[in-house]
């Protein structure tokens, strides 16, 4: 997004990838550096991997959450995961001015569906009378 007057009215939003891929079109990204911006990701279908610059690899599946703080700067890459097709949204957003040379925080969260219970989780903001950040409530990476 832009600095104009449209990307004024629309921060902290910067980018929304919507993505809808068989794994036999696209290859991967290798890793590729960003600052100053945080990411959320999520799956709605099939699975991805990913690596960052903190050492952590894995492959995230369909109903799990990437929350991804490059602050002062961070490498990530990642590809397909099991063969199929994977879809989901990757998006991207504009740190405030104290956190871009803040830590990089990166958590990567495999949440599970089951038809017969509801999970709720709230990411940032409240719920329940409780406030909640995201990196508290959500640290699995399996």
């Amino acid at each position: 997004m832009s600095p104009s007057d449209l990307g004024q009215v629309l921060k902290p939003f910067v980018f929304l990838d919507l993505f809808d891929m068989e794994n036999a079109v696209f290859p991967g990204i290798g890793l590729h550096p960003h600052s100053g911006i945080a990411t959320v990701s999520y799956l709605f279908e099939g699975s991805v991997r990913y690596e960052d610059s903190n050492g952590a690899t894995g492959v995230l599946r369909a109903g799990g959450v990437e929350w991804f703080k490059a602050a002062q700067g961070a490498w990530h890459g990642g590809g397909p995961g099991d063969a199929g097709r994977s879809r989901g949204f990757q998006l991207w957003l504009a740190l405030p001015p104290e956190q871009e040379l803040g830590p990089v925080e990166n958590v990567y969260s495999n949440l599970t569906r089951s038809r017969e219970t509801v999970r709720r989780v709230c990411w940032s903001g409240r719920t329940a009378g409780r406030r909640v950040r995201f990196m508290r409530r959500l640290r699995s990476t399996t």
